[in-house]
This record gives C-alpha cells, structure tokens and sequence, in this order.
C-alpha cells in the first residue's frame, strides 16, 4: 500500500506514535464475517488494547451505501458516529 497512508505511518512512527495500518477488508473478514459493514470498524476499535486518540479513514466511500439517492453507486462506507 503506498500513497497517503503509508506518508503518515512513516511519519508518525517519527514522532514516537504508534500507528497500525489495517485494511478495511481484514477488518470485514475479523469482526463481520467478511460481510462489508460499517460495524466491522466500531467493533475493531473497541476491540483494541490501547484505545487510539486518532483514526484517520483513507480511501473510496459513499454518502449513499444503500443507493437512496439513485446515484447508482457501488457499496461504500456510511460512517455514522461511533458511541462507546
């Protein structure tokens, strides 16, 4: 994975941060049963040992996963807010 993810792992890792880069599909496949699902993401991060300050989401997502609006849009994450 290169691009902007990998720009911030190497440079918080300077900063003396901890940083994990997990794919969203490894998430699908652990916490929803491969099933794409937003709450594969809530589960993951409740999960965790240490609970992160920061999560910054990178990459493709829809407003619209369930194709409301008609735009005729694949499946994307719809991120709702995340409650503990």
């Amino acid at each position: 994975m290169a691009g902007l993810p990998l720009y911030f792992v190497e440079n918080c890792g300077q900063h003396d941060a901890r940083v994990a880069l997990v794919p969203v599909g490894d998430l699908y496949d652990e916490f929803t049963f491969g099933m794409k699902d937003p709450r594969a993401i809530r589960d993951y991060l409740r999960s965790s040992r240490a609970r992160p300050r920061f999560v910054l989401l990178v990459g493709d997502a829809s407003l619209d996963p369930r194709r409301c609006l008609g735009r005729g849009m694949t499946f994307g994450l719809s991120l709702g807010p995340f409650t503990r």
